[in-house]
C-alpha cells in the first residue's frame, strides 16, 4: 500500500469480536473508496464491510493523517474462537496485519489465560551471549497445545544488554524483534504484549519495536484496556527508557497522565467484573497504592524475583526470570492459577552467532 501501513490492531493488541461487533481498523493516510477489507487464514476468507470512515488525529509516533475505519466482519465461527489476518487492499497495493483479529463464537463465562513473561531472546550466560529462538519456538508450542482464550505477556521479549551488562548492538536489538514476530506468529490465541524495561530502551530498540511490532497511535504510551467475558483486562505500559552511552535507567515512574489512566481504567469497569492488571513491574512502588486504593484482583508482572513493594490485597501472579508461563482460570468472581512451566523445561539456550543478523 505504498506509504500506508494498517496501526491498529497489531499483533501485539488484536481486535476481539463477538458475533455483531465491529472493530475498528485505524491506517496511515487516507484511503480511497475502493479499499476492500477482509480476514484471512489458512486458505479461509472472510469479507469484512467497512461502515465507516473517518479521518483521525495521532499521538507519538504519528503526526501524520490516519484514517479509523469501523468494520464488521460478515460471519463468526459457530463455536470457540479463531484468530485472523486483517488485509485490506486498494488495487494492486495490499497490506496485511497478521494475527490482529480475533473472533469469538460468544462471550465466554469463564476465561483460560497464559501469562508468559522476560523471554529475552538473548541474554548472556556462561560468560558468551546466547539466543533462546528454540526456547521461544517451544514456548509457542506448549501455549498452543494449551488452547487459551488469551495470552499476556508482561514483557522483556528482548535484551537491552548482554555480558556484563554490555549494550548490546543496534543491529542484535533489531534481529530479536524481528525473531520475536516471526516466532509468535504461530501462536493460536490471541496475544496481548505490555512493553518491559528493556523493550523499548534505546533508540534504536523504539525503532525496532515499531517496524515488527508497531506502536499505539491515541495514546504516547501504550496503555489499553479490554472487558471479555467476567474480566476487565487493563494494560498498562511498563517501558523504561535508558541512557544510550551508560544504560542506566531513566525516569522509573510512570508518568501522571499514566497513573491518572489506571485510576479511571479500574474505576469505569463493571461492577461485576473481575479486574486483571498486567505490567512489566511495579519499579517505583506508585502503582501498588492505586491498585490498593481503586481495587485489583489479580496483577501480572514480571521482571524480577522480588514481588513488589507493600501491601497487596490482590492476588499475585508474578512471574520470575526461571518461570516462563502459568495459566489462569477466571471465572465465578475467582482467579485460580494452573500449570507452571520453567523455562529451563522448554529447552536451553544457544551460542548466538554474529552470522545469525543477517536472518
Amino acid at each position: 500500500m505504498g506509504d500506508r501501513r494498517i496501526v491498529a490492531p497489531r499483533w501485539i493488541c488484536p481486535a476481539l469480536a463477538l458475533p455483531g461487533q465491529a472493530f475498528d481498523l485505524v491506517v496511515e493516510g487516507r484511503i480511497s473508496a475502493d479499499a476492500r477489507v477482509c480476514l484471512t487464514r489458512g486458505g479461509d476468507e472472510v469479507p469484512v464491510a467497512v461502515e465507516s470512515a473517518e479521518p483521525v488525529t495521532g499521538m507519538g509516533a504519528y503526526a501524520g493523517p490516519l484514517t479509523r475505519l469501523r468494520c464488521r466482519p460478515e460471519s463468526w465461527p459457530t463455536v470457540g474462537q479463531r484468530l485472523w489476518d486483517l488485509e485490506i487492499i486498494m488495487g494492486n497495493r495490499r497490506e496485511v496485519a497478521p494475527n490482529s483479529v480475533c473472533l469469538l463464537a460468544e462471550q465466554p463465562q469463564e476465561i483460560t489465560l497464559a501469562h508468559t513473561s522476560d523471554l529475552h531472546l538473548l541474554l548472556a550466560q556462561d560468560g558468551r551471549l546466547a539466543e533462546r529462538r528454540g526456547v521461544a519456538r517451544a514456548l509457542v508450542d506448549a501455549i498452543n497445545a494449551l488452547k487459551p482464550d488469551l495470552v499476556l505477556n508482561t514483557g522483556d521479549l528482548i535484551s537491552r544488554y548482554g555480558v556484563n551488562q554490555a549494550r548490546l548492538s543496534d543491529a542484535q536489538i533489531r534481529w530479536q524483534a524481528r525473531q520475536a514476530r516471526r516466532i509468535f506468529s504461530a501462536l493460536e490465541a490471541p496475544m496481548f504484549v505490555i512493553p518491559g524495561n528493556h523493550d523499548l530502551a534505546f533508540e534504536a530498540s523504539r525503532a525496532a519495536c515499531a517496524e515488527e511490532m508497531g506502536l499505539p497511535w491515541g495514546r504516547d504510551t501504550d496503555d489499553y484496556c479490554f472487558d471479555l467475558g467476567p474480566t476487565r483486562f487493563i494494560a498498562l505500559d511498563g517501558r523504561q527508557y535508558c541512557d544510550e552511552i551508560t544504560g542506566n535507567k531513566l525516569a522509573p515512574e510512570r508518568s501522571e497522565a499514566q497513573k491518572a489512566w489506571l485510576r479511571d481504567a479500574l474505576r469505569s469497569s463493571p461492577s461485576e467484573s473481575m479486574r486483571v492488571v498486567l505490567t512489566h513491574y511495579d519499579y517505583a512502588g506508585d502503582i501498588g497504592p492505586i491498585l490498593a486504593e481503586e481495587g485489583c484482583d489479580l496483577l501480572l508482572i514480571g521482571h524480577t524475583n522480588a514481588p513488589p513493594e507493600g501491601e497487596a490485597p490482590w492476588i499475585d501472579g508474578h512471574l520470575s526470570g526461571t518461570l516462563a508461563l502459568r495459566v489462569w482460570r477466571i471465572g465465578d468472581g475467582r482467579a485460580i492459577p494452573g500449570q507452571e512451566l520453567t523455562y529451563a523445561q522448554l529447552g536451553v539456550a544457544s551460542p548466538f552467532d554474529e552470522a545469525l543478523l543477517a536472518e
